[in-house]
């Protein structure tokens, strides 16, 4: 048995899950979901970017084997740690997650992107920012929403100087691309992705020529599953912990959650 640690997404907080948990019932007794700003120092952040929030939480854990779900930010941190402590490491269930980037061009345009967004929250301070970063097309079935309002509020009381930290320092643009890590453990890996999220749709699609399981879709959802759709997405936590064991195939096809 190992133990389930839940990873929020970037400008996020444990709270993004409360929802997910309630709907897993006593399946999710024992979880725990970290605060990601409060796990590491910025300065660690800054020189070891991803890596510094991976290996806090496996600190943070208790001991023996753990699972980890991890939705954006937070997947790529799970994968991090599934890279250089797979010992630790059981099984990785990513939410609209994926590797970093692999092509020098845009990984070095996506580093300029989040260097730029770091200076804006520390300049601006996260509220003018939050209203930027949420007009993306991205989150538009978020915005929509019943929780957004409540996700926004949470937001508007980060800690502005970590997360400015944390843009810059993880970037997609830095660090392993997570490529061989992907290959060596596909088996322990599972994805989870919103039916309206084209973009993190392609990535798991790539993601299975790896040997990663075909991805469970999420309807009437984009890329904030867990917090458009939490008890869809529950039921795909469930069921992707319980398919552990199975041998990933590449070439099954999508399964849909109502």
């Amino acid at each position: 048995m190992s133990h389930t640690i839940l990873i929020h997404g970037f400008l996020g907080a444990a709270q993004d899950w409360d929802a997910v948990r309630t709907h897993c019932g006593e399946a999710a007794r024992g979880w725990h979901a970290v605060e990601v700003a409060q796990l590491a120092s910025s300065e660690s952040i800054q020189s070891r970017g991803i890596d510094a929030l991976a290996e806090a939480i496996l600190q943070s854990a208790p001991v023996g084997l753990v699972t980890l779900v991890g939705y954006s930010l937070g997947a790529r941190i799970a994968l991090s740690a599934l890279e250089h402590s797979p010992q630790r490491v059981r099984q990785v269930i990513l939410i609209s997650g994926g590797p970093a980037l692999t092509d020098p061009i845009a990984r070095a345009a996506r580093l300029g992107q989040d260097q730029a967004r770091a200076s804006d929250i520390r300049e601006g301070g996260l509220g003018p920012f939050l209203r930027g970063w949420y007009a993306q097309p991205l989150f538009d079935s978020l915005r929509m929403s019943e929780s957004f309002d409540a996700v926004l509020a949470r937001r508007q009381e980060g800690d502005a100087n970590q997360w400015a930290a944390i843009v810059e320092g993880c970037s997609p643009g830095r660090g392993s691309t997570n490529e061989q890590a992907i290959r060596r453990s596909a088996a322990a890996i599972r994805t989870i992705v919103g039916s309206m999220d084209h973009k993190y749709i392609a990535i798991a699609k790539e993601m299975e020529e790896a040997g990663v399981a075909a991805a469970d879709l999420i309807e009437s959802a984009g890329h904030a599953v867990h917090l458009e759709q939490p008890a869809a997405c529950a039921r795909a936590i469930l069921r992707a912990q319980a398919t552990h064991h199975q041998v990933a195939v590449a070439s099954t096809p999508m399964s849909h959650i109502e």
